[in-house]
């Protein structure tokens, strides 16, 4: 669908520098170009001027589709890759100072900008994080899309490691996650598929092994798609049978306790610190705390991994249309480990779940 420039302002403006010397806002990254402007590419630069003027540079693998896309913006197409074009450009306006966030570029491309630029460089460090950070009811909605997907995905696991062929591995079965990801309608998957079993969940971040998996469990399942461009992710666990649901009851129940009482805590003008804190606390009632390694969530939009971080550390505080999730977790080293994720979204009164799949006990079939 073409974009028209003041699309693409409107976007950007709220967030630009106060500076009246600032004449324009260069956005480099792939991702970032994409939240602007909807466009898609590997290779494009994109300039906004005060005023609403649109800049795009970019090479000829895409020059077709860019004048296709941009409606009233200034397509500029390089030989030598978006970049270069990008700078050429600067030589003509040898007196614009221009915003950047530096966190986008490599140290030779931030070289590259800064000699063309030298005092005429201002730098936004941060920018495009605290930007994407805040979803629109547009793309809220896309997320949500996202997750409704995840359902049919769950429950066709459940039937193939109930009754379908016997999964010889991890591997083996984050294979078989991917391709019902894909069934489900996902474009593709927002990362590679985790999962851990048995004495293997006790590392939170473990990779899938081709060895043969433990059947008694418990099974650690991380998984999440992308659809239209947006990133799904969710954290399940899976018991083999009754038996092995009641021996990791008091764990399962405790760290849905911490997500739960994380949840209702969630409201514009609470600190992302104090959402961590307070899970951290339900957990050291039942002595798990010190078995909680990692922070308690991250923000999903365009990327898997945004703003706003949530732990101990973070300063940020929670506003309206943020998307995060909650995941608290405890392993035991050598045992075993367990971990609960779901995604909300922060709205005027509090938080709202947009995870689709049930966080008590799931067993298989």
């Amino acid at each position: 669908m073409p974009v028209a420039s003041s699309f693409i302002y409107e976007r950007i403006a709220p967030f630009l520098s106060e500076s009246r010397r600032v004449r324009a806002f260069v956005c480099f990254s792939p991702v970032n170009v994409y939240w602007a402007s909807r466009f898609r590419s590997t290779s494009c630069v994109l300039l906004v001027e005060r005023g609403s003027n649109v800049y795009v540079f970019t090479d000829s693998r895409y020059e077709e589709r860019a004048c296709s896309h941009f409606l009233d913006a200034r397509v500029m197409v390089g030989k030598h890759g978006a970049l270069q074009e990008f700078l050429n450009f600067l030589k003509k306006r040898n007196r614009w100072h221009i915003a950047l966030d530096s966190d986008e570029l490599t140290g030779s491309e931030l070289l590259a900008v800064q000699e063309a630029l030298r005092e005429r460089m201002h730098i936004q460090k941060g920018l495009w994080r605290k930007m994407r950070a805040f979803k629109t009811d547009e793309e809220i909605f896309m997320l949500e899309k996202a997750y409704k997907k995840h359902k049919p995905v769950i429950n066709a696991l459940l039937e193939f490691l109930s009754c379908g062929p016997v999964p010889r591995s991890e591997h083996e079965i984050s294979l078989f996650l991917k391709r019902k990801l894909l069934e489900a309608g996902f474009d593709n998957w927002s990362f590679e598929p985790m999962v851990l079993s048995g004495k293997r969940t006790s590392c939170p971040h473990g990779e899938n092994s081709r060895n043969s998996i433990s059947r008694k469990g418990p099974f650690l399942i991380d998984f999440g798609g992308v659809f239209s461009g947006w990133c799904s992710d969710e954290t399940i666990m899976i018991y083999s049978d009754e038996t092995g649901a009641r021996r990791f009851k008091d764990y399962h129940l405790a760290l849905k306790e911490a997500m739960d009482t994380a949840i209702d805590m969630i409201k514009p003008g609470v600190r992302c610190s104090d959402v961590d804190a307070v899970a951290r606390a339900v957990l050291k009632k039942y002595k798990l705390a010190d078995h909680f390694t990692h922070g308690l969530g991250h923000g999903v939009g365009l990327e898997v991994h945004e703003e706003p971080i949530v732990n101990s550390r973070s300063e940020i505080v929670l506003e309206r249309g943020m998307v995060f999730t909650i995941e608290p977790g405890v392993y035991f080293s050598g045992r075993f480990g367990l971990r609960l994720e779901s995604t909300v979204v922060v709205e005027r009164n509090g938080a709202r779940v947009i995870s689709t799949i049930s966080k008590n006990p799931l067993m298989l079939r």
